[in-house]
């Protein structure tokens, strides 16, 4: 069975813009925090491909980036 899904998140993270930037778009930030082996093309229509390690995979294409930044402290 295939199927698509969305994912969309508005969160809020007390750090440095930069820091969660590159922890959410460089695999090797990703690999520290999130999944144990992640290869990402970072661009519109790019591939993500993300290896948890218990046989479980995450494929997705990028389809849309936002880079509107709120600052709330």
């Amino acid at each position: 069975m295939n199927s698509t899904q969305s994912v969309k998140r508005d969160i809020l993270i007390q750090a440095p813009i930069e820091t969660v930037w590159q922890a959410l778009t460089q695999p090797e930030h990703l690999n520290r925090w999130y999944t144990k082996d992640a290869s990402v093309d970072f661009r519109v229509g790019g591939q993500m491909k993300l290896a948890h390690g218990w046989g479980v995979h995450t494929f997705a294409t990028i389809t849309e980036i936002t880079t509107t930044i709120s600052r709330q402290c």
